[in-house]
């Protein structure tokens, strides 16, 4: 996995990168112990044992003012004015994936920027109450938001909020204060991983003051700690700074990326958008997330030692810049008392050799093998960066194509102007061969200094790229042939080229889906939602469930936007991710307003105030009371620390009666087969000794992507639905996944030749024969060489690709098999991974779901007569060279 190490790497001998996905990383040791006190790092951090800052006192309330605030936050503020109010409207004015304002939480803002901090409940599932800035833009700014959260780190938990209310609405000229009363709590995302919490809360009661003055581009952010036990209490404090996916994290001295070390301040960055995390004095430690690829920043940025009864004070700002990192160091210099501006504002133009603005290129600025400034180019090309006079080296995003481009720069006015080459321009025009409808797919593009993949939406792709000569290559999944062409690119020119796909093989009666995916929402993906869709569309997914980790996700606007509501359907749905067991849910109904927006959360905080961690059995036991009537999907489980068979030590040839553990369940409608591959073989036989005990789980091949690599739909799921994609229900879904009408395959397709289809009951005499015609199709990239009939999980025949094979139909095989008992059948197909111009790392495989065979009963294709053959020992070999 990209990321997957989420906040339990605070555990140190846990890490969700062993039950994690993508790109295995090792953890780091965080320096974070799991007791009630801090390590010591006195060294970085101001030790308080007083009230904090000399003359920092708690905001006297204004008279008269209602708790709720200012009652017309939908008025603009003027300059000189501050507000701050309950949002009573439908629209918060915060829009977007990132967008976590709700209607009833608090709109906090002057003439300048706008932020909103959350009533007493919240949306988010990482912590169990409001109270914390969730959404910040410049006035009248309404581009989607990019910012995650702001919210305040007591030792390596948060705060939970008793009450949010207004203290001064800014009516009477001055600033406009929030006032958030809580006590101290574990982070809710780590009890529900781990059922644990790092160190136990040390009873602090907190008030936290969001305070605005008219006028000003930061929020002021002040807690005060009382310590109301009988003891002494030593804590950290800090803040958890979300600066989200679609930022990038700058830290003073070292740039972008994680910081390590310690740090004075933190800037947010996005295209148009800056933020900025600042401390008084003194320096802050991080804790190590942002180095696990986290979008968070958990800064430990003063310790506090209180005796009983008293008071200790911490004091920050959160900056909303005007889009520049500029504008956040300037403001860190003007707030921080030891700290001079470095620098003036420099306007660089970046333009082509023909003269034209370089729109969207990213542009770094290092002096002395030091990062100092960095922006993203505007419409005009230009890009404000904070520079003395000097020599610098800038680094500029390259056209597709080609590396970025370096560039040294003698700074000395105020304007600069740096050239780098005019691009070509690649258009790309998809169609179907069959009938010349235009065809989203996917494009691959090599021969370059850099690859490039990405999709032609609706059959279309215009690109800037660096000129010369590439090899292009169109594709749409398996079902398609592809195709490709050499091109050479001109500077300054546009060529042109249209190209056709063709059928590989006909899928008329099943639509293909992907049940376990991730983008932004999931702590451990950067896709994006729109590239995220994009993708699916370009490789042929039909229906797809989205399933982040604990917040529910519902791409269907999105996709009503990109006008592919004929081409493919999404449910909304979530994985539910304790450490010891993954589980998806889908469909779920989408609730904005609720924890993780309408998911199973984790954890709770129960009727004695005590955080609570639920297990899979409850978890499940909730999910089937929802009125969506989720499907319930076990994933991956075979997986060292996210899997349930593993976790329990399940074997396949006792079966389910001999697991004696109370997070084991086996209420599941459908079972992953294939997600990674290297377990396909094991899960294969765990999958059989469920079978063969009655637990008809449906077997499923999902990609649980969480980049952008081109594998949504890698494996995928042919759904025996006879309806156009954007025509099917949420009960199409269900009835297919819930009677195993279903084949997996990863580039290839399994049907039969006659009108069998998996799920099938089917009713013979004892000693009868039946005929299976079974196909195993691929494209022009791919080859199945293998395939094995296996029954109550013992395999019965196999067979090798013959050389009279077809192109696109590997096997085209009749299996006959005479039946004594009742009995399932199910077919185990694979072969290489492709390795021409679609290549793959992803070996071909597939399987079917089980066809039911009853002997001598009356079931008359009545699943419920059909008796499970028992548990027994498996006979596996033929489908375990799969995996060895």
């Amino acid at each position: 996995m990209s990321k997957r190490v989420l906040l339990s790497c605070f555990l140190v001998v846990l890490s969700l990168t062993a039950c994690g996905d993508d790109d295995k990383k090792e953890t780091t040791d965080t320096g974070v112990t799991p007791d009630a006190g801090p390590a010591d790092t006195s060294d970085v951090a101001r030790d308080t044992a007083d009230t904090g800052p000399d003359g920092l006192q708690r905001t006297t309330p204004q008279d008269g003012v209602d708790p709720n605030g200012y009652a017309n936050v939908d008025e603009p503020a003027s300059a000189g004015e501050a507000r701050v109010g309950k949002i009573t409207g439908e629209e918060t004015g915060f829009t977007g994936i990132w967008a976590h304002c709700r209607t009833g939480d608090f709109k906090l803002y002057n003439a300048n920027i706008e932020v909103c901090i959350q009533s007493e409940t919240t949306n988010r599932f990482e912590v169990f109450s409001g109270g914390k800035l969730v959404d910040a833009k410049r006035a009248g700014d309404d581009r989607d938001e990019v910012l995650d959260f702001v919210m305040p780190l007591v030792n390596a938990g948060t705060t939970y909020a008793d009450s949010v209310e207004v203290i001064r609405d800014g009516t009477d000229g001055g600033a406009a204060v929030l006032q958030v009363t809580s006590h101290d709590i574990a982070l809710a995302h780590l009890v529900g991983l781990s059922g644990r919490s790092l160190g136990e809360p040390q009873g602090l009661e907190i008030v936290t003051e969001y305070r605005l003055e008219p006028d000003s581009d930061v929020v002021e952010i002040v807690s005060f700690y009382t310590n109301p036990t009988d003891g002494n209490r030593s804590f950290f404090v800090g803040d958890w700074f979300g600066f989200g996916d679609r930022a990038q994290l700058w830290t003073p001295g070292r740039g972008l990326g994680a910081p390590g070390g310690t740090y004075n301040w933190l800037a947010s960055l996005s295209e148009g958008r800056s933020y900025g995390w600042i401390i008084p004095e003194g320096e802050a430690r991080e804790l190590g997330l942002t180095q696990q690829g986290l979008p968070w920043a958990g800064s430990r940025a003063q310790r506090i030692q209180l005796a009983a009864g008293e008071e200790g004070i911490y004091q920050r700002w959160f900056a909303v810049g005007d889009g520049t990192l500029a504008s956040i160091q300037e403001l860190s210099a003007q707030l921080r008392s030891d700290e001079e501006i470095a620098g003036t504002r420099r306007t660089l133009t970046i333009e082509t050799e023909a003269g034209e603005p370089a729109a969207g290129r990213s542009v770094l600025a290092a002096r002395d093998d030091q990062s100092v400034g960095w922006g993203v180019t505007d419409e005009n090309g230009e890009v404000t960066l904070l520079l003395e006079d000097g020599t610098y080296d800038l680094t500029i995003d390259a056209w597709a194509g080609a590396q970025p481009y370096e560039h040294t720069l003698d700074v000395s006015g105020e304007t600069h102007t740096v050239t780098i080459e005019t691009p070509a321009t690649l258009k790309l025009d998809v169609a179907d061969a069959d009938g010349g409808e235009a065809l989203s797919a996917r494009v691959l593009i090599g021969g370059g200094a850099a690859s490039w993949s990405g999709p032609a939406l609706h059959g279309s792709l215009e690109l800037p790229m660096a000129p010369g000569t590439y090899r292009v290559v169109v594709m749409r999944g398996p079902e398609y042939d592809s195709t490709a062409i050499d091109v050479t690119l001109t500077a300054g020119e546009t060529t042109t080229e249209s190209l056709q796909l063709s059928r590989a093989f006909d899928t008329t009666g099943w639509l293909a889906g992907d049940f376990h995916q991730h983008m932004e929402p999931s702590l451990d993906s950067e896709a994006g939602v729109e590239a995220r869709l994009l993708e699916n569309a370009s490789v042929g997914v039909e229906v797809f469930a989205s399933t982040d980790h604990e917040a529910v996700t519902d791409l269907n606007a999105l996709i009503a936007a990109y006008g592919l509501e004929d081409e493919i359907t999404n449910l909304p749905g979530v994985e539910i991710s304790p450490l010891e067991t993954h589980v998806g849910l889908y469909p779920m109904d989408y609730k904005a307003d609720e924890r993780g927006r309408g998911t199973v959360p984790l954890a709770v905080v129960d009727n004695a105030g005590e955080p609570t961690k639920r297990y899979i059995p409850e978890l499940v036991d909730i999910a089937r009371g929802l009125a969506s009537d989720p499907i319930v999907q076990l994933n991956h489980s075979r997986r060292s620390s996210s899997g349930m068979l593993e976790l329990v030590g399940f074997d396949p040839e006792v079966g389910p009666d001999s697991v004696d553990d109370f997070r084991f369940t086996t209420d599941f409608d459908t079972m992953e087969i294939i997600n990674r591959f290297d377990n396909t073989c094991r899960l294969f036989a765990d999958w059989s000794g469920f079978l063969n005990t009655g637990h008809r789980f449906t077997g499923l091949g999902n990609s649980d992507t969480h980049g952008l690599s081109g594998e949504s739909g890698l494996p995928r799921n042919y759904l025996h639905i006879d309806k156009a994609p954007g025509e099917v229900t949420h009960a199409d879904v269900r009835g297919a996944m819930r009677t195993g009408k279903v084949s997996v395959g990863a580039h290839t397709f399994i049907d039969f030749a006659d009108d069998k289809l998996p799920g099938d009951t089917l009713t013979i005499d004892s000693g009868q024969s039946l005929d299976f015609p079974v196909r195993v199709h691929t494209p022009n990239w791919a080859q199945a060489d293998h395939l094995i009939a296996v029954v109550n999980g013992e395999v019965v025949e196999t067979f090798d690709r013959s050389s009279q094979a077809g192109e696109h139909l590997d096997f085209d095989q009749t299996v006959s098999i005479t039946f004594d008992d009742d009995s399932w059948v199910v077919f185990f197909t694979y072969g290489a991974s492709p390795s021409g111009e679609v290549s793959s790392s992803k070996p071909v495989v597939g399987f079917s779901n089980p066809i039911y065979v009853d002997v001598d009963g009356d079931a008359d294709g009545d699943a419920d007569a059909w008796e499970a053959p028992g548990a027994r020992a498996l006979s596996l070999e033929a489908v375990n060279q799969f995996c060895n």
